[in-house]
């Protein structure tokens, strides 16, 4: 029995491998299924190995009690404690509780992750962590390979394997760096793991850089600085060695913490240099200013979080406990910076800085309890690990780890890697032998000896019933859901049928699929043959926002199917696209997209007063910010041609500041735009306007070249070439 629960805990080692693409998110939503599916089983073999072998169950048991002495065991119990408290006073408490199938998260995604920690201290003995480790390695190698393909074949720029995102790929190679040391250290007695444990050191490093992850790559970086200081004060005491001499460690600290600092001026002085620019990962780096806008969305994002959290605004409880965990949304939405918009259109649901994740989502005390587990964790290794070489490994992880994640955020692929390094900073730094637990943990001890028979089989099927009602339903779900979609184009009668198939029982799954649905369904509004799926599509959604209205883009989604259906006709349609226009609008009332929304509903119900209004607030809310200005002109130029040459300004300036981040669907629309300009001050005999209109869609057109890496250009030349001809010979006779 004892075997197969260790065996239960191995298979969450290859959790980064499974991925299904017949299931909504596939690089994710298989990940939490078997780790949900290999929890729900230990707890099942943990309650029938205590009923059928006592003493050896309650041996186990007993030994777990140790822990309780070690602070990072009990501030990891409280930040999962002080999280419950979060999720119960959250703004949306479905959401906090279930989470969402994007992420895999939610209270009860994170109580999978926390109880392997809890059984692996349960089960694991050293032998089995260095199992455990050693099969970390096998993945990572996998992983590696797939990477290193991916790269040679020209999929990708940057290696996402089966992880499916390059950041969180490097997170998890930053794991495998650390097995790599912590399995050949355990493996004194195996020679060909240590081999390729000695090998995979150097494949998790280089597996960091192949994914050009610049957060941790800085985190690696980090790590090692941290290992050689640490060399540099500690290393008198730490000899290694090697055939014909022996290594004093703090020298090699001294002499690397030398070479680093001229490595790194080295690096300053020359970036410039097109070699670094064939360097994985070091390419990302060259070009890095405060302008990128990726940091200053970070920065923008830091600022939105510490103001969501003031208690001068938003009270006590929010200050305390936050807004409940996956509500990051809520609060980002809510006091949203319109200057984010000038680096970036899309919507954060996290603020890629894990510190500020635990502060918007759990609260100061939340906040508190996670840094203290931290600070505990470099306790532990400097004062309570006796095995001095598992120090620096230890060290350097804990370090790597921490500063990647200012730049990101723990994920389906690296949670159990990072409950795995918890659970085994407290297993090798609280001894082996006996423990004195004193009067109080006494007193607790014996108290939950007796509840015992009666926790455990509750706790089984608890885990039991959230891994059918909570798991398997909400993944069948989703298999349904991708399966009416491949179906959709040819019989809207069988996807009607099929609708219950995945849109009941309603699970947290529903968010997802329901909001896909309807987008699917909207290109059919107006189609006569489609009505009875758009309005079940509209049904759906409907149902899911009376539960969960808490997101505006729901809003958003369903109000624009509304105004579409108002454009046919369709009585009273406009007064609920306002309604929901309106809903979105409270619920973030300082990002611009609303307003236009609200601006172009207006237009559409032929109230220009009404929607120079909404464009008139928007653009007051950010008037150099290039998005903002692409909206209000585009919004604008649906009045018709009297507003025209004031919009082609507009969106000329747009288009040319160099923050300016144009997406193809975008560049699509500005070109029939550019097009309707040309033609109109064309026909008009308007040549001023009609040489802005030409310049602005050559300089568009010149963007989207440069984006597809167009050799001639020819698109842009002709462009230019009508504009040369008109300067010179004006209008033809």
């Amino acid at each position: 029995m004892k075997y197969l629960l260790r065996w239960s805990l191995f298979s969450l080692a290859f959790v980064p491998l499974l991925v299904n693409f017949d299931t909504l998110f596939p690089f994710i939503f298989t990940k939490t299924l078997l780790i949900r599916a290999a929890i729900t089983l230990f707890w099942i073999l943990f309650a029938v190995w205590f009923f059928t072998n006592r003493k050896e169950a309650n041996a186990s048991i007993d030994n777990n009690w140790r822990y309780f002495k070690n602070p990072l065991y009990i501030l990891t119990g409280a930040f999962i404690l002080l999280m419950l408290f979060s999720t119960v006073f959250a703004v949306d408490i479905t959401k906090a509780f279930f989470g969402d199938i994007e992420r895999g998260e939610g209270y009860l995604g994170i109580l999978h992750f926390y109880s392997f920690f809890v059984a692996s201290l349960l089960v694991f003995r050293k032998e089995d962590w260095a199992t455990f480790f050693r099969f970390n390695l096998v993945t990572g190698a996998i992983l590696l390979v797939d990477g290193i393909g991916e790269l040679g074949e020209g999929v990708f720029i940057r290696a996402q394997s089966f992880v499916g995102n390059p950041t969180f790929l490097a997170g998890y190679f930053l794991f495998v760096t650390l097995s790599a040391f912590v399995s050949y250290y355990l493996s004194k007695n195996r020679i060909e793991w240590r081999i390729f444990s000695f090998f995979m050191i150097f494949g998790g490093v280089i597996g960091v850089f192949l994914t050009g992850t610049r957060g941790a790559i800085v985190g690696l970086l980090a790590g090692i600085a941290v290992v050689v200081l640490y060399f540099a004060i500690k290393g008198r005491d730490l000899i290694i060695k090697i055939p014909g001499a022996k290594l004093d460690l703090q020298k090699v600290g001294i002499t690397l913490l030398v070479l680093g600092i001229l490595g790194l001026g080295l690096f300053l002085l020359t970036k410039d240099n097109p070699f670094w620019e064939k360097v994985p990962g070091v390419d990302r780096f060259i070009t890095i200013t405060l302008d990128d806008p990726t940091v200053q969305t970070r920065l923008i994002s830091a600022g939105v979080s510490i103001n969501s959290i003031k208690p001068a605004d938003n009270g006590a409880l929010r200050f305390l406990v936050g807004y409940g965990w996956d509500n990051f949304n809520v609060a980002y939405n809510k006091y949203f910076n319109p200057e984010y918009m000038r680096y970036e259109g899309l919507w954060f649901d996290r603020a890629h800085n894990k510190l500020l994740d635990v502060l918007v989502m759990t609260g100061v005390l939340g906040f508190i309890a996670y840094i203290g587990a931290w600070l505990a964790v470099f306790y532990l290794v400097f004062k309570r690990i006796k095995e001095k070489a598992l120090a620096a490994p230890l060290i350097f992880f804990a370090t790597a780890y921490f500063v990647q994640n200012l730049f990101v955020f723990d994920q389906i692929s690296t949670y159990i890697p990072f409950y795995a390094f918890l659970a085994f900073m407290v297993f090798i730094s609280s001894g082996s032998g006996d423990v004195e637990l004193g009067a109080r943990l006494t007193r607790l001890k014996k108290l939950a000896e007796k509840t015992t028979p009666f926790k455990l089989p509750v706790v089984a099927a608890l885990f039991t019933f959230a891994f059918f009602a909570y798991t398997i339903i909400p993944y069948s779900q989703s298999i349904e859901f991708i399966e009416m979609l491949k179906l959709q184009s040819s019989s809207v009668e069988e996807t009607i049928e099929k609708a219950d198939s995945f849109s009941e029982p309603y699970t947290y799954a529903q968010a997802t699929i329901r909001n896909r649905l309807l987008s699917s369904a909207m290109s059919q509004i107006g189609n006569p043959g489609a009505v009875d799926w758009v309005n079940k599509a509209m049904a759906l959604h409907e149902e899911f926002i009376a539960k969960e209205p808490h997101d505006p883009r729901d809003m958003t989604l369903i109000g624009t199917a509304y105004r579409l259906r108002g454009n046919l006709g369709e009585p009273g349609a406009y007064e609920k696209a306002e309604e929901y226009f309106k809903k979105s609008f409270e619920l973030s009332p300082t990002r611009q997209d609303h307003l236009y929304n609200l601006g172009v509903l207006a237009a559409d119900m032929g109230d220009f007063v009404a929607m120079q209004e909404y464009a008139g607030k928007m653009l007051e809310m950010s008037p150099d910010v290039p998005r903002t200005q692409i909206l209000y002109a585009t919004l604008i130029t649906v009045e018709g041609p009297s507003r025209y040459a004031e919009a082609v300004g507009i969106l000329n300036t747009a288009i040319r500041d160099k923050y300016s981040r144009l997406l193809d669907p975008e560049i699509a629309t500005l070109k029939n735009v550019y097009e309707r300009y040309v033609n109109y001050f064309q026909g008009a005999k308007d040549g001023e306007n009609y040489i802005v209109a030409l310049e602005g869609a050559r300089d568009l057109q010149i963007i989207l070249e440069e984006r597809q890496g167009s050799i001639n250009n020819a698109e842009s030349t002709r462009i230019q070439g009508i504009i040369d001809s008109f300067l010179t010979n004006g209008w033809p006779n």
